[in-house]
């Protein structure tokens, strides 16, 4: 711990004040370079501020019971230093520390009982390091971090949890970990780096979880981002605009809806949400780009868009009353572009439908096990070599698959086993009245009774 220099308690004399006593009250301002100053308090109406001005300070403030309140500021620094560390312990907490215009940037602030709030901000650049833990009752963070190579930690362990950081670092690998566990859970978080790297792992266990994600990085981007809620209401957005990002995102239990925007090249999506009221919206933007979604139980609803060329996308669901969505749309005008989809469900009445719109070899597939389901593809392009593949099994389903291309040799297959099933198939030139050329291929197959298949090729 700090200890005050013989400078530091001249000036203690002629600007402040240092109490211990009940009714705590202390007020410290340094001026200069090479500043230490410690503070502790005990008991009861407790009240620090700590101020000092120029280079290599640091700080250190320390309060147990009672009506807490601190704030340390320590200005102007530009070798190196900039050091807090704050440890409030109970009752109405509140802590507020900035450390302006820069360079070694490092704070560690501890919070553990009560009315709890925090404000840290750690304005321009250098080093900024920052931990932040809460424990129990109102918590509340709210942290800046501007330039250069940010790093964070957060933990709020209990009751009315939030969290909100910005981090603008200026290169390298920044990871932000946060972790909340009970009660409110609320965070918002938000980072940009200027040249590349950026990693942030979340969790959330339990209660009211909500987490709101933003990250973009310069050009080597190489974003990693996995994001976890446990049990009841969760909710999560996410966007991530850089280059290589890849995201997991993973929710259990009761009330969940994830939404995922992507902007990016050869990026990467995985997501996994099991049980209860499930929704899954995921857009992708670029190329090369791969999305893998998968739905466990209850009213599972997921729709995947990818825009770009040759992106992969791949959904599952378990359960009845499924509905999955995706949409493929090409934008490149070039050869070797293509597009890949699957959906696969297991369960009673689920609804299975793939769009593509792409310039060459398309491929669609549709797997389902159950019944009354349906399954329906549609696909468009401008040269040709689309594959569709549905495979059912189960009574009372229903298959469509219809092609509309400017050009030959698509293929499309249906599947169906068991009973009162319905296929149909429909090859041919787009409405607009482009010419058709030959060479497509469509194969029904029905195994049991009450079917019906109908294709048509034009």
């Amino acid at each position: 711990m700090f200890t005050l220099k013989p400078l530091a308690v001249a000036l203690l004399m002629l600007s402040g004040s240092y109490a211990l006593a009940a009714n705590n009250t202390a007020t410290q301002t340094q001026d200069g370079n090479y500043n230490e100053a410690t503070l502790e308090q005990t008991g009861e109406g407790n009240t620090a501020t700590q101020l000092q001005s120029g280079e290599y300070s640091r700080s250190a403030i320390v309060q147990t019971g009672n009506n807490n309140l601190a704030e340390t500021n320590q200005q102007a620094q530009f070798s190196s230093a900039n050091v807090i560390q704050l440890e409030q312990t109970g009752n109405e907490n509140t802590a507020a520390i900035n450390q302006q215009m820069g360079s070694g940037h490092e704070a560690t602030v501890t919070q553990r009982g009560d009315g709890n709030d925090v404000m840290l901000d750690q304005q321009e650049g250098s080093g900024s390091v920052a931990t932040l833990y809460q424990e129990g009752d109102e918590n509340t963070h709210t942290i800046l971090q501007r330039s250069y190579a940010n790093e964070l930690e957060i933990t709020s362990v209990g009751n009315r949890n939030m969290a909100t950081v910005r981090q603008n670092g200026g290169g390298g690998s920044e990871p932000i970990r946060a972790e909340q566990r009970g009660d409110g859970n609320t965070l918002d978080l938000e980072q940009y780096v200027s040249y590349a790297g950026g990693d942030m792992a979340i969790y959330q266990e339990g209660n009211d979880h909500s987490a709101t994600v933003y990250q973009s990085s310069g050009r080597y981007g190489q974003i990693d981002l996995t994001l976890n809620q446990l049990g009841s209401a969760n909710t999560a957005e996410v966007t991530q605009a850089s280059d290589m990002a890849s995201l997991a995102l993973t929710q259990e239990g009761t009330g969940n809806a994830s939404t995922v925007d992507q902007s990016i090249w050869m990026g990467s999506f995985t997501g996994t949400i099991t049980g209860n009221n499930n929704v899954m919206n995921v857009t992708q933007d670029g190329t090369s780009l791969n999305a893998t979604a998968s739905q466990q139980g209850d009213g599972n609803t997921l729709t995947l868009s990818q825009g770009g060329g040759s992106n992969n996308a791949e959904v599952s669901q378990t359960g009845t009353d499924n509905a999955a969505t995706v949409v493929q749309t090409e934008v490149f005008f070039i050869d070797n572009v293509n597009g890949s989809a699957l959906i696969t469900q297991n369960g009673d009445s689920n609804a299975a439908t793939i769009n593509q719109r792409v310039n060459l070899n398309g491929s669609g597939s549709i797997e389902q096990t159950g019944m009354a389901n349906q399954a329906t593809i549609q696909q468009e392009d401008f040269v040709g070599g689309n594959s569709a593949d549905i495979v059912q099994s189960g009574d009372n389903l229903d298959a469509t698959i219809t092609q509309q291309v400017s050009s030959s040799a698509n293929h499309a297959d249906i599947t169906q086993s068991v009973s009162g099933n319905i296929a149909s198939i429909t090859q041919g030139g787009r409405v607009n009245g482009d010419i058709t050329l030959g060479g497509n291929s469509a194969t029904i197959a029905q195994t049991g009774l009450n079917n019906t298949a109908s294709i048509v090729q034009q």
